[in-house]
C-alpha cells in the first residue's frame, strides 16, 4: 500500500498525476484518476489546516519536487493560487519565500488572483503575481490606468461562423450526407 500521509509522497503522487493527466496517451490520462487522491489531500490541507507551517511545508515539497516548468506552472495555478486566494495569512509567507527562492518566484508567476486579493499583496509578491482577474469587466491580467474604464471585448459565437464569414452562395446548413438516416 502506498504512503498517502507524508508530504514527499503527496508531492510525488501529484507530480505523477500531472504527468499522466496531460499525456498524449489516452491510457495514461485514464490512469491519472488513480492519483486524484493527491489533489484531494492537498485541497484538504489548504482549506482545513489551521497551522500555516504545515501548509507551507506541503507547498515547499510541491514546488521543489521537480524542476519541470510545466509542473511548476501547474502547482502555481493550483495549490499556490488556492492558498493565496483562501488564506489571508499566506501572503507574507509567500513573499518571504519568493524573495529567497527563484523556484517559488517561477511557480508564483502562474498564480491568478482577484484584484482585491492582489491589492493586498506585499510589494515583491504583487510584482510577481501579475495575472489579475478584474471585476470591473476589463481585460483579465491587466490593471487600467487610474480613472480609466476599459471596455469589454465583444464575444464571438462559438460553433457556427457568422454570416460574414461564410462564402457567398454557401448554404447556411449543409445538406445531410448519404450516411444520414432518413427521418
Amino acid at each position: 500500500m502506498e504512503d498517502r500521509t507524508s508530504v514527499a509522497a503527496v508531492a510525488a503522487a501529484y507530480h505523477r498525476y500531472h504527468l499522466l493527466a496531460f499525456s498524449d496517451v489516452r491510457a495514461e490520462r485514464l490512469a491519472s484518476d488513480g492519483l486524484l487522491w493527491s489533489a484531494d489531500r492537498i485541497a484538504e490541507v489548504l482549506w482545513h489546516e489551521p497551522d500555516l507551517e504545515v501548509v507551507l511545508d506541503l507547498l515547499d515539497a510541491l514546488v521543489h519536487h521537480s524542476d519541470d516548468a510545466g509542473f511548476l506552472g501547474f502547482v502555481g495555478a493550483g495549490p499556490l493560487e488556492d492558498a493565496l486566494g483562501r488564506r489571508a495569512d499566506a501572503a507574507e509567507a509567500f513573499d518571504a519565500r519568493c524573495a529567497a527562492d527563484p523556484v517559488w518566484r517561477q511557480a508564483a508567476a502562474s498564480v491568478w488572483v482577484r484584484e482585491d486579493v492582489w491589492l493586498g499583496l506585499p510589494a515583491l509578491l504583487a510584482g510577481i503575481v501579475t495575472n489579475i482577474d478584474r471585476e470591473d469587466g476589463g481585460i483579465p491580467g491587466t490593471r487600467p490606468p487610474a480613472g480609466l474604464q476599459v471596455p469589454r471585448k465583444p464575444r464571438r459565437r462559438r460553433g457556427k461562423p457568422r454570416w460574414e464569414d461564410r462564402a457567398a452562395g454557401q448554404p447556411e446548413h449543409e445538406e445531410p450526407g448519404p450516411w444520414a438516416p432518413d427521418l
